[in-house]
């Protein structure tokens, strides 16, 4: 029987399964490297923000003080991790930016076409979650400025922001509250960030390969929803 801690990281995990899926055709492991660390690193972080709120309950509470305790020495512990694991994104995002300068694209117009049905796509299944409005208009934002500088800048502009992304996320998860305010904690959205910014690349680089843009967005959309609704 699996704790709800375990149940959110497992829940999660595989709701990152079709996300993950979109490296398979990448020329090199560099994608499938930069996907697993990524993912792992937020897994550890939902995880380690479960314990927080434990600990936060007792603390409010007055009560279980050795609980208390032993959540936040677990805070340290699995933060800590979760830092540890994403530190290796890093190299993997240099070499899939660099691979993706001899992998093949689309044709421009049939970019320009994905871009906007992925945003569409995407709309229409955050409607069909169960995030308030105020949350669901956060997310739709990220979507919106990802497609709006792919358009701009193509995957060069996409490979800068992911790299800003990363470094953003990893300033914030060293930060005493660990970028986990307001109702869809920081670290939640530079997350986001990253998800969709990758699956941006994969309309412009991954549709060359025969993937098609609905199941892009599904996948984008699968991960995004069960980052913000399993953990805290």
């Amino acid at each position: 029987m699996l704790s709800i801690k375990q149940e959110a990281v497992s829940s999660f995990l595989q709701s990152s399964n079709p996300w993950r899926d979109l490296s398979k055709n990448w020329p090199d492991d560099s994608w499938a490297n930069f996907a697993d660390s990524l993912i792992n690193a937020v897994a550890i972080f939902g995880e380690t923000e479960h314990f927080a709120r434990e600990a936060e309950r007792c603390q409010v509470l007055g009560i279980q003080k050795d609980r208390e305790k032993q959540c936040n020495r677990m805070v340290k512990k699995r933060n800590a991790a979760g830092l540890d694991v994403l530190s290796d994104a890093g190299a993997a995002l240099k070499k899939m930016k660099k691979r993706a300068k001899d992998a093949k694209v689309c044709s421009a117009k049939r970019i320009k076409s994905e871009l906007a049905a992925f945003e569409s796509d995407f709309a229409d299944l955050l409607v069909d979650s169960q995030l308030k409005p105020s949350d669901v208009r956060k997310v739709q934002n990220v979507v919106e400025e990802a497609v709006s500088l792919a358009r701009k800048k193509g995957v060069d502009g996409m490979f800068s922001l992911l790299e800003k992304n990363l470094d953003e996320l990893t300033s914030l998860r060293k930060r005493d509250d660990r970028g986990a305010f307001d109702n869809v904690p920081m670290w939640k959205i530079v997350a986001v960030a990253l998800f969709l910014g990758v699956a941006v690349i994969a309309i412009i680089h991954c549709l060359g390969f025969g993937c098609r843009g609905n199941e892009i967005s599904y996948g984008a959309a699968l991960l995004v929803l069960g980052l913000i609704a399993l953990f805290c």
